[in-house]
């Protein structure tokens, strides 16, 4: 099986004008084995977006609420990625180490005093499937059950709460923004953003016949989980905008079920197309 090994790439604050020097360099390895290296050449960021509707009802014996909600939220990521094929056959089925090294990161010490830093963020980084990537209609069930199971929409079964405390396989990969609470709230767990010289080690591990990276040792168990800016870059790499629409009845009738009842339905609707460039030539 193919995959695709994604990296967006910025340098958020610069000490050193290029071209004067060449600027910083990121060298990418699975395994020790070198994949390639590129220069974080990038200065810019893009806006990406995700959109969801929601529609409540909850009635009652002698009461009934309808509520009505959209919401857009904005995320500001790298404008430009380094997208790498990597044949699973390179894999030791789940005992593999992704490693990103940022080298010539150079900030200025005038005098052992930090004068003006140079600082590198490499988000997102995901590893999927090739295949799975280009397959609008299969990575949209996916969305749906992420969305209904993680309890991002009103209507799951599961404790939120609690489900966020756990720890889960955060599904493509990291970036900036998550919304685990374990990981929104430790946001050292896998620094994605330093100055000067640094590296990255993630793990690649195997589950349900899919790689997956993830900093922990072990493979955790239950769902996988997926952020909602997941959502928004990949309306934004796909080039086709959508909204994850939620519909929920809730019955609060306590005479039929002491603890209620709920249906949910959720569905994508797609809505046109984004016509921005979003990988290097």
């Amino acid at each position: 099986m193919k995959y695709y090994l994604i990296i967006g790439y910025q340098i958020v604050e610069k000490n050193i004008t290029y071209p004067n020097t060449d600027p910083p360099t990121v060298n990418v390895s699975i395994n020790d084995i070198l994949i390639d290296k590129f220069l974080c050449d990038n200065e810019e960021s893009v806006a990406v977006e995700s959109f969801t509707n929601e529609l409540m009802t909850e009635f009652g014996p002698a009461h009934k609420k309808i509520q009505n909600r959209s919401d857009k939220v904005t995320y500001f990521t790298p404008s430009k990625l380094q997208i790498f094929e990597i044949d699973s056959a390179m894999f030791n089925e789940g005992d593999d180490v992704l490693k990103l090294e940022v080298t010539k990161n150079f900030s200025d010490y005038t005098n052992g005093f930090l004068n003006k830093r140079s600082m590198v963020a490499l988000s997102p980084v995901f590893l999927m499937p090739k295949d799975l990537l280009h397959n609008h209609h299969l990575m949209n069930k996916l969305i749906k059950k992420f969305c209904r199971v993680m309890g991002k929409m009103p209507g799951t079964a599961l404790n939120t709460r609690k489900y966020q405390s756990t720890e889960r396989v955060v599904w493509p990969g990291y970036h900036l923004y998550p919304d685990h609470i374990i990981y929104r709230e430790n946001p050292d767990v896998v620094p994605l953003v330093n100055g000067g010289n640094f590296k990255i080690s993630l793990n690649i591990k195997k589950r349900l016949g899919l790689h997956f990276i993830t900093h922990h040792n072990e493979v955790p168990k239950g769902y996988f989980w997926s952020d909602d800016f997941f959502l928004a870059w990949y309306q934004w790499q796909s080039k086709k905008t959508f909204s994850v629409d939620t519909t929920l009845y809730h019955d609060a009738d306590e005479r039929r079920n002491p603890k209620g009842s709920s249906e949910t339905a959720v569905d994508i609707t797609v809505k046109n197309n984004i016509n921005n460039a979003n990988e290097d030539k």
